[in-house]
């Protein structure tokens, strides 16, 4: 098993960087999404993720060294990091008590969400305490742990640090899986997020149990194995992975669904409004942001929706009932009522459009709006449908034939 230490001090290596890049980036966009949301829960995820991030610089050497010779105390980042790891096993806790709230309002999960930040408080003052009565601040042998097994005050720092970390992830793996039985397969990347949260959450635990036992045992018997210290930031390593993952699924799975329905729009966007109202543009999105849409959600996205929306009602007087009556009798009995709607939806508006840019006068008598009043949820994924359903040949071929006779 010695032999297997150089390649365990590499994976750690690895899963160590990999896992602050990836807190780093989650910190990063979390802070800026706060710009434009200031929910409790990206609120409690922007904080952990700072908390996280800090955890990781602590430990690097120039940042061990820059905060020993600002304060005097060589050791001082060992205790920074215990309380940024407990922080952010706190916020993990605190954030699975607020879904919980919005998931379950009918049952209670443990202690509210102001409750739990005041009992990590507490504690948080508990192990500042601790860690200066052991009177270990400027040891060197405390970044290693050595020393703290045989001070009594040290020992109960780090032990405290562990059975509250191990409660709070341990509630919050717990919770976890009581939302996912409620949410179930619904709502796929929050199902996965919880799956992940919970899972990464048992796996630091695992890793605080690998801490202790290395300290109980050099208390009792003065040896240290090394195979356990090893193994217990493999386990950290991966469990932060995991968490990391189910902070991020929710978001990134809206992410791409906003820029997928970006691009989707586009032809739409194109028919309805570039050739038809171009005047309702009012900031038509660049080259670069059409071809990447990196983001969208805050203005682009929204406004394509408003722009389609105002040109339907512009292009109202236009529209003319046959084409989508020609659509359910092709189309009868071959396919779902949702799809016939958004075909017949997407044949009417090309029928409207083709006939305002041939100058064919308007029949308001006759006009049906292919859009009903809907939310703004509803409305995105419906005019989504739509325009996928312009590619459809029962529009491409009503579309062409009229503009091939030039019926009126």
């Amino acid at each position: 098993m010695a032999d297997a230490g150089p390649y365990l001090r590499v994976l750690y290596v690895v899963l160590f960087h990999s896992a602050a890049l990836t807190s780093a980036v989650i910190t990063a966009g979390k802070l800026l999404a706060l710009r434009h949301d200031r929910s409790p829960a990206l609120v409690v995820i922007a904080s952990g993720s700072v908390l996280a991030t800090a955890a990781f610089v602590t430990t690097l050497l120039p940042v061990h060294r820059w905060i020993g010779s600002l304060t005097g105390l060589t050791g001082l980042d060992t205790l920074v990091i215990q309380l940024c790891v407990h922080g952010f096993a706190a916020h993990s806790h605190i954030l699975a008590a607020l879904w919980g709230r919005e998931s379950l309002p009918d049952r209670r999960l443990g202690a509210s969400p102001r409750a739990l930040a005041v009992l990590y408080l507490v504690i948080a003052a508990v192990l500042t305490a601790l860690y200066f009565s052991a009177d270990l601040p400027d040891s060197p042998a405390v970044a290693s742990g050595a020393g703290l097994a045989r001070d009594p005050a040290a020992l109960a720092f780090l032990l405290l640090s562990c059975a509250a970390g191990a409660y709070a992830l341990l509630s919050t793996a717990r919770a976890c899986r009581q939302i996912h039985r409620v949410v179930g397969t619904g709502r796929p990347p929050m199902s996965r997020a919880l799956r992940a949260i919970g899972w990464g959450s048992l796996l630091i635990v695992v890793s605080h149990l690998l801490r202790v036992l290395p300290l109980l045992t050099a208390a009792v018997t003065h040896r240290h194995p090394d195979v356990l210290r090893l193994v217990a930031p493999l386990a950290a390593g991966v469990g932060c992975h995991l968490v990391q993952y189910g902070y991020l699924a929710p978001a990134w799975s809206a992410w791409r669904r906003e820029r997928r329905d970006f691009r989707r729009l586009r032809s739409l966007w194109d028919l309805t409004v570039r050739s038809c109202e171009p005047h309702l543009a009012l900031h038509p999105p660049g080259r670069l942001t059409e071809g990447l849409a990196l983001n969208v959600r805050s203005w682009y996205l929204p406004r394509r929706v408003m722009e389609i929306a105002d040109a339907l009602r512009t292009l109202h007087p236009w529209m003319s009932p046959e084409p989508a009556e020609r659509v359910r009798l092709a189309a009868s009995g071959l396919m779902p009522s949702s799809e016939v709607a958004a075909v017949c939806a997407a044949a009417t508006l090309a029928d409207a459009a083709s006939r305002k840019r041939r100058g064919l006068p308007a029949h308001p008598r006759h006009g049906s709006c292919p859009v009903p009043g809907l939310p703004a949820g509803d409305e995105r994924a419906y005019l989504v449908r739509v325009a996928a359903a312009l590619e459809h040949p029962l529009v491409t071929g009503t579309a062409t034939g009229r503009e091939s006779t030039g019926t009126r």
